[in-house]
């Protein structure tokens, strides 16, 4: 397989600068108060709880790098619906493989996810952000919508959080900057090795495990 294929599995397109953005987001949430989501919606409060948990190990002197990241990686699981995901980035390729081809997908696909956030989310700076409500997504999908600037003010970034479950079972499916979908551009990127594989999900399954997730 070709090394140029091989370095884009498990990574996303997107507008440059929007990667150290999304690193700032959890420190710009944690600065806000719970209030500050509109009618204390459970979508935005969730999206707030959540990156008040990132921060909070992003921040803590005892942890060794390590350590500091593998809780990270925790907490991206914790937060995101990987199965979710999968399926979703797989396309229609998922109903083409066998529930054992699917499984071993999933399982590997955990790694893959946790990996892609946690280069986006791992550093941060000062931004500031402020929730500007809520709307309905896709069936059963309720969009977090805040806005980012950056410290000097001279740019700023629109974000959407994708909130799906019902209060008490939320889960992260898609982080979106200024029209750009996480899940959608990893889809893109997998799409690639599917096709030279004629949909062999395996064939994506290795490739994710050669990176290591």
């Amino acid at each position: 397989m070709a090394q140029t294929d091989q370095a884009k599995y498990g990574s996303t397109r997107r507008p440059r600068g929007a990667s150290r953005l999304l690193g700032t987001v959890a420190f710009a949430l944690l600065t806000l108060p719970v209030s500050a989501a509109p009618g204390d919606d459970h979508a935005a409060v969730f999206v707030k709880k959540a990156a008040s948990e990132a921060i909070s190990v992003l921040t803590d002197p005892s942890l060794a790098t390590p350590a500091r990241r593998g809780q990270f990686r925790s907490i991206i699981l914790t937060h995101f619906d990987a199965s979710a995901i999968a399926r979703f980035v797989v396309g229609p390729y998922w109903s083409k493989s066998t529930p054992e081809q699917q499984q071993r997908f999933e399982q590997t696909f955990e790694g893959a996810l946790a990996s892609i956030y946690t280069e986006r989310f791992y550093d941060y700076d000062g931004e500031s952000l402020q929730i500007k409500g809520t709307r309905p997504g896709t069936p059963g999908v309720t969009v977090v919508q805040t806005t980012i600037d950056t410290p000097t003010g001279t740019k700023s970034y629109d974000v959407e959080w994708m909130v799906a479950g019902e209060p008490g079972r939320e889960r992260l499916i898609d982080v979106v900057i200024d029209g750009v979908s996480t899940s959608k551009t990893t889809q893109q990127d997998y799409a690639s090795v599917l096709r030279v594989s004629n949909g062999g999900l395996d064939a994506l399954t290795s490739a994710l495990k050669s990176k290591g997730n």
